[in-house]
Order: structure tokens, then sequence, then C-alpha cells
């Protein structure tokens, strides 16, 4: 009777884990669609920049045409991404700063071209080629911030693997659920000797 109470406790914590495993593998799969987000959304921006520099030299209305669809395309992922961060306190703030940066460099882009429009050429050029970096850094800065905000930093730094807990838990139990029937079967066939 005891044994039959110990293994349906032992089943009890294997399905809770297997919960806790799934839950935290959809945290997982959540994290990296962020992560993918905040990519896409870096990379536009740069786009953004080349496209603005490219319209500096040549005054290419295909550069600048290029420029207005990527600032569409700006706007669009950062709806995308307010809609993956959900509720979340934390991650809303990191959001409101990555949307504040996103934002800011565009209106420094538009400014860029619009000194271009109004033939300050030198100006333009010089806000352009000088803004690639800034837009390119501050953007995968924030990225590496959602990215510890969200998956956790390990002892050594990295990110960390959200269900990397809860297997190791599920491993243990596993271990113990066979170490305690291989036990109770050793006292089973002792007592059948006897």
């Amino acid at each position: 009777m005891i044994a039959a109470m110990v293994n349906l406790g032992l089943l009890c914590c294997l399905v809770f884990c297997a919960l806790q495993v799934e839950h935290e593998l959809a945290e997982q799969v959540k994290a990296r669609e962020i992560v993918v987000a905040c990519d896409i959304l870096s990379k536009s921006l740069y786009e953004a920049g080349v496209a603005i520099g490219g319209y500096s030299i040549t005054r290419s209305e295909m550069f600048a045409h290029r420029f207005a669809e990527i600032s569409k395309q700006v706007t669009t992922s950062l709806g995308e991404l307010k809609e993956l961060v959900g509720t979340n306190q934390a991650k809303q703030t990191v959001f409101e700063r990555i949307e504040s940066n996103a934002r800011d460099q565009l209106k420094i882009l538009t400014e860029t071209k619009a000194s271009i429009d109004s033939k300050a050429a030198d100006v333009g050029q010089f806000r352009a080629r000088h803004m690639y970096k800034n837009v390119r850094s501050s953007l995968d800065d924030l990225k590496q911030q959602i990215r510890f905000l969200i998956a956790g930093p390990s002892p050594d730094g990295q990110a960390a693997s959200p269900g990397f807990s809860a297997q190791i838990s599920t491993k243990i139990i596993l271990v113990i659920g066979l170490l305690f029937n291989a036990i109770m079967a050793f006292v089973a066939v002792n007592r059948l000797r006897f």
C-alpha cells in the first residue's frame, strides 16, 4: 500500500514537472519570437540608414522610396513586437525604450532626408554618415537587454535556458522513482523467498 502511495506521489510530481517543462518551453519559444522581432527591427532601422545614405549621395528617388517603405515596416514591426511583449510590466518597460529609440532614429533619418531635400547636402551627408553606428549599436544593446530580461542571465553571463531547471527536476524525480521501484522489487522478492 505504501509503495502504491509513493508511486502515486512520484507520478503526480512527474505530471507537474512535465507541465512546468511545457510552460517553460512555450515561454522560450515566445522569447525567441521577441528576439527575432528585435533583430528585424534593428535590421530595418539599419537599412533605413543605408537608404538615407544612398539618397544623400545620389538623390535617387529609388532610395527615397526605399526609405519610405522601411519606415512603414518599422512601424509595423513595433506593433508586432508590442503584441509579443504582452502585459508583462518589465517587458513593456524595455519595449517602451526600444520603441522610443526606434522612433528617435526614424525622426533623425527623416530630418536628414529633409536637410538633403532642402539642399543642405553637406549637413545631410554628415548626419547620414555618423548615425549608422548609433542606430545599430543602440538597438543591439536594447536587443541584448530584452534577451536577458526574457531568458534571465546564467552565472557565466550567458542567457540561461528557461526549460533547463524543470528538465533537471524531471530527471531527478525519474531516477528517484526508478530507485524506489528497484528497492521495492528487491524487498518483494526477498519476502517471497522467506
